[in-house]
C-alpha cells in the first residue's frame, strides 16, 4: 500500500498539461487560469470615503465646535479642493476631494439644516477624536494596485 501523497505524485506525473485557450469569460467557469490575472487599474481607481460623513482636514477640529459645510459630495460625482476649517458632506464610495485627509462618520455628527434640508454646519461629537489622517478613507490602489497580480495562474 502507497501513502495518499505519493498516489497523488504518480497519478499527476502521468497527466499531460493541456494547451492554453481563450474563452469568453461568461464561458469560462471551472476553468484554471494558465497565466497569472494581472490588474490593469488601481482598484479603487481614487482616494474614496468609506462610510457616509464628512470630509475634513483633521488640523484644528475640535469637539463640540460648529464647522460649516460647503456642499455634499455623492458617489459618482466630483467636488472642488476642500479648504481647511470646513466640513464637505460625502457618500460612502464618493472620492474624497483634494485637500481632505479624513472623514468623519455621520454617526459622530450633529447636523444643522437648512430650510431644505442641506446640512449647514456639523459639530463632531467627542467619540471622534482623536481624528486620524486617513481615517476611513479607502486610498486608491489600497485592495489591489495596477500591475498586482489580481489572481494567480492555476486559479480557478
Amino acid at each position: 500500500m502507497i501513502h495518499l501523497e505519493e498516489a497523488l505524485r504518480r497519478t499527476l506525473a502521468r497527466v499531460d498539461v493541456l494547451e492554453p485557450v481563450e474563452v469568453p469569460i461568461g464561458e469560462a467557469a471551472g476553468a484554471t487560469l494558465a497565466v497569472d490575472l494581472v490588474a490593469n487599474a488601481d482598484v479603487p481607481p481614487f482616494d474614496n470615503s468609506a462610510m457616509d460623513g464628512f470630509a475634513v482636514r483633521v488640523g484644528g477640529l475640535v469637539p463640540g465646535v460648529a464647522v460649516p459645510v460647503t456642499g455634499r459630495i455623492r458617489a459618482g460625482a466630483t467636488g472642488d479642493p476642500l479648504e481647511a476649517g470646513v466640513a464637505r458632506q460625502i457618500m460612502t464610495g464618493a472620492p474624497v476631494p483634494e485637500g481632505a485627509d479624513a472623514v468623519v462618520m455621520v454617526e459622530h455628527c450633529t447636523v444643522e439644516r437648512d430650510a431644505e434640508g442641506a446640512p449647514t454646519s456639523v459639530v463632531f461629537d467627542p467619540a471622534a477624536f482623536p481624528i486620524e489622517q486617513g481615517r476611513h478613507i479607502r486610498t486608491a490602489g489600497g485592495d489591489l494596485p495596477a500591475g498586482a497580480v489580481a489572481v494567480h495562474a492555476g486559479g480557478g
